[in-house]
């Protein structure tokens, strides 16, 4: 069992239920894995895989009700969760601190109405459909620290300093860098990271370099430089 998975145990009391939380995360995060679809789906895959033997889980108790009731319970206590893993990941990997962290944003749809805070929105794939937003910040090894949940229609340039206003007091992000993507490019963006006091690295988007740097930083030097053409990338 993983630490998390003692987590979990010790903030979701497992009461009279036949399958604990933590086993059925874990099908569901493997379904993720090697057959993502729908919750349904993950029913229907996990009496084909040899996860109820390893796990000695009856395929039939597997079962909808119980993989949303699962999800439900973690999602009360993912505030909770979330204060856990940062400690607990860098235990595990014996690390004093991490060595940065990544935020980006996303977003998900839904067959049919979805969740109660999805609503009509362009996603990335550009189909318009009942959606939500997902911020996350991970470690550099993938493993997520903190996630929200937001509406879809949230510009990225005002749910990332949300998410990063939530641990800016913490000290396991005090004085690692946070790689954020362009979406906080501009001078109002950098100037909201700046403000919460964390180390970050973003890219400037060409529109605002000179409102931002001015001639502080002298671009023209590296203007001129050639990139590779195809039979250059072809011989490295």
């Amino acid at each position: 069992r993983s630490k998390v998975g003692y987590v979990l145990t010790e903030l979701i009391p497992s009461g009279d239920s036949e399958v604990p939380v933590p086993q059925v995360l874990a099908c569901l995060t493997v379904h993720r894995c090697v057959a993502a679809a729908s919750k349904k789906a993950a029913e229907r895959w996990f009496p084909t895989t040899a996860l109820p033997e390893w796990l000695g889980i009856a395929p039939a108790r597997l079962h909808n009700t119980r993989i949303h009731r699962a999800l439900e319970l973690v999602g009360a206590v993912t505030d909770q969760l979330q204060e856990r893993i940062p400690s607990l990941l860098l235990a595990q990997t014996k690390r004093p601190r991490f060595g940065a962290l990544f935020l980006d944003v996303t977003n998900t749809w839904f067959v049919g109405r979805g969740a109660p805070l999805a609503e009509k929105a362009f996603t990335k794939e550009g189909f318009y459909k009942y959606a939500i937003g997902i911020a996350l910040l991970c470690d550099q090894e993938g493993f997520p620290l903190r996630w929200q949940i937001v509406p879809a229609t949230d510009s990225d340039s005002t749910t990332m300093p949300r998410l990063l206003e939530s641990i800016k007091d913490l000290e396991w992000a005090r004085q690692v860098p946070i790689v954020v993507d362009r979406a906080m490019g501009t001078t109002a963006g950098v100037r909201t990271l700046a403000a919460t006091g964390l180390r970050f690295v973003t890219a400037i988007k060409s529109t605002e370099f000179d409102a931002y740097a001015g001639e502080r930083i002298p671009s023209h030097a590296v203007a001129s430089i050639r990139g590779l053409d195809q039979g250059d990338r072809e011989r490295a």
